[in-house]
């Protein structure tokens, strides 16, 4: 497969196919994965070894309503040209495990929706992801994750974020957050970031500039357990 530029909506609705072995998949000149797996309601495992992303620039929806994918291993990804990761991993309520997400992130510009109603993760470790050149859409990037309690970020990345409403909405089970490296000052909208994040204990927001925010509503609303919070001065 070295030669195949588009590879969207290959397996568009396969919702009878349990397994899929990509092992032997070298998708070197791929530039389109979008709707890839979209719909596989069946599916649980995608085997990804050899696979080599280096050019793609669309994974949209790559692998929304996969409903019964458990776990993904994306170590053999190298996706540095990707603009536009937004519902990437929409309404897979039992994927419990993603590992290996080294993104490059650098040409990054939409993540939104990205985990959407993804219920069954536990943890998420964003910290590989490397400063766009753009700023990032990331709103109701993790709505619904129910049962996230812990996503890390980048500790040294200056992550620029150009929309950010809902971004944790309904994150119920979150304890704790370090968005100290979150550039916000092109964000106008920040409704609903934190809506109903009732367990959230401590938040880190100090880096947090909101010259040109607009809209603030119920940003906090139902956040009844932050005891440490820092805040932006």
């Amino acid at each position: 497969t070295s030669s195949v530029i588009d590879m969207n909506h290959m397996f568009y609705f396969c919702s009878s196919l349990k397994f899929l072995d990509l092992s032997n998949f070298y998708s070197l000149n791929t530039i389109n994965m979008g709707y890839s797996f979209y719909g596989c309601s069946s599916l649980q495992y995608i085997y990804f070894s050899n696979i080599n992303l280096i050019h793609i620039n669309n994974m949209r929806y790559m692998f929304g309503n996969c409903y019964q994918l458990i776990s993904l291993d994306l170590i053999s990804f190298e996706i540095s040209n990707v603009s536009d990761m937004g519902y990437m991993f929409y309404n897979c309520q039992n994927l419990n495990l993603i590992k290996n997400i080294e993104f490059n992130t650098s040409s990054a510009s939409l993540m939104d929706f990205m985990f959407y109603n993804c219920d069954s993760l536990i943890s998420l470790n964003l910290s590989s992801f490397i400063a766009s050149n753009y700023f990032i859409d990331m709103h109701n990037m993790f709505e619904n994750c129910n049962n996230l309690q812990y996503i890390y970020f980048p500790i040294y990345e200056i992550l620029k974020i150009g929309k950010m409403e809902s971004m944790f909405y309904d994150c119920i089970s979150l304890i704790s957050l370090d968005l100290s490296k979150f550039d916000t000052s092109h964000v106008e909208n920040m409704s609903y970031i934190f809506y109903n994040c009732q367990k959230l204990q401590y938040l880190d927001i100090s880096n947090f500039n909101t010259s040109s925010a607009t809209d603030m509503f119920r940003m906090f609303k139902y956040c009844k357990s932050i005891t440490d919070r820092k805040s932006t001065r």
